[in-house]
Formats: C-alpha cells, sequence, structure tokens
C-alpha cells in the first residue's frame, strides 16, 4: 500500500470511527442495525474480523456512558469500578495511566472522542515504519 493510499485509509477508517460512535452515543439502534464497520462479499477473512472486532469495540466504549452512573456489583457505580480496574493499564511508552481520564464523564468522553484516535494513529505510524 503506498502512503498515499494509507493516508486516504486512514482518513476513512477515522470517519467511519466518528460515525459509528456517534451512531452508538445517539441510541439509535443496537449493534445489530449498525450500518458501520459492515463486512462486504469482497473483504479477506482478516478485513472481515477487523471489521466485526471494531463494531464491538465502538459499542462497548459507547456503552461506559450508559452505564457511568448505574449501580455496580463491586462498587457503588460502574465508574468507580472502572477507574479501578484502569489504575494499572497505561498508554503504552507513557506510564500514563488510564483512570486519570476516569474522573468525571466528559472527561473520558473527551479522552475517548479526541485522545484516543490520536493515540491509535502514532501507534500505527508506529507500527508503519517499523
Amino acid at each position: 500500500m503506498s502512503l498515499v493510499n494509507a493516508a486516504f485509509q486512514i482518513i476513512r477508517d477515522t470517519a467511519s470511527f466518528y460515525r459509528c460512535l456517534n451512531y452508538f452515543f445517539r441510541g439509535d439502534g443496537d449493534y445489530a442495525s449498525c450500518p458501520y464497520f459492515l463486512p462486504s462479499q469482497n473483504d479477506s477473512k482478516d478485513s472481515a474480523l477487523f471489521k466485526k472486532y471494531a463494531r464491538i469495540h465502538l459499542y462497548s466504549l459507547s456503552v461506559i456512558f450508559y452505564l457511568w452512573d448505574k449501580p455496580h456489583y463491586r462498587k457503588g457505580s460502574y465508574q468507580t469500578d472502572l477507574r479501578d480496574n484502569l489504575r494499572n493499564v497505561a498508554i503504552p511508552g507513557t506510564g500514563i495511566p488510564l483512570s486519570i481520564f476516569i474522573v468525571h464523564r466528559y472527561v473520558a468522553l473527551f479522552f475517548i472522542l479526541f485522545v484516543y484516535p490520536k493515540i491509535a494513529f502514532f501507534a500505527a505510524v508506529h507500527v508503519f515504519t517499523k
């Protein structure tokens, strides 16, 4: 894949990322009816699997905000449990624990919408240049 093709693919995938998250955030439908990252007949097995996992991952990211202040069986709320679980998980290469982004719903939303895609971009560049 040429660098130009890779750049256009990054733009298309990023746009699909935001459209899919928006779809789940708005509550327009469930996972089964999501129109984004649908495998096509031309997709290889790996590509179809990637699209399936992308949809699952984005759905799970959106569910965080639905569950945020709901009671949790281990802690008082899902937020508290998530913060405790992510204190030992760091952004690779930085040592920054993910739990610092779980202090408030809007901080977590900012992280998912703006920081997370940039981390993914730099990780992709790192893999591409290796």
